[in-house]
């Protein structure tokens, strides 16, 4: 189970994603749009409900660019480029019993997301531990940067 975490100027959006094979994940077009000032608590809360949604579901490519270029006019941006400028992302993924948050590099002109190795942390996943959810997924969108 996976959701994807875009820190933007004004507002936070927590995604559900879902898996289409092995390596491939996508946006379900299902998000939630958080104030940037909401409490670790709230954070934690919304990450969890949108874990519990992720699942494994075949979908057409077409499908996936949709529902992608819907979280880019979520965020209030027309193009993605614009962004790709602005957006911090982290993955959540929750395995057995911990939770896995990975920041990302965003190379603006390839329009590319990059996994932050370095960066990558593990907590235990204890289901009503939100506050600690919403205070790690802070310190990892703090390990986000971008090239362009």
């Amino acid at each position: 189970m996976k959701v994807a975490a875009f820190l933007l100027p004004d507002k936070i959006i927590i995604e559900t994603t879902n898996k289409k094979d092995a390596g491939t994940w996508y946006s379900t077009g299902e998000h939630t749009i958080v104030p940037l000032h909401a409490s670790d608590v709230e954070l934690g809360n919304c990450v969890l409900n949108h874990l519990k949604q992720s699942q494994e579901k075949d979908v057409s490519y077409n499908q996936i660019r949709e529902n992608y270029k819907l979280i880019i006019k979520r965020a209030g941006f027309k193009t993605e480029k614009a962004f790709l400028q602005y957006v911090k992302r982290v993955s959540i993924i929750l395995e057995d019993r911990k939770i896995v948050l990975e920041p990302f590099k965003i190379d603006i002109p390839k329009k590319m997301f990059y996994r932050l190795p370095d960066f990558i942390k593990e907590i235990e996943y204890i289901p009503e531990n939100f506050e600690t959810i919403g205070k790690e997924l802070r310190n990892s969108w703090s390990k986000c940067f971008s090239t362009s």
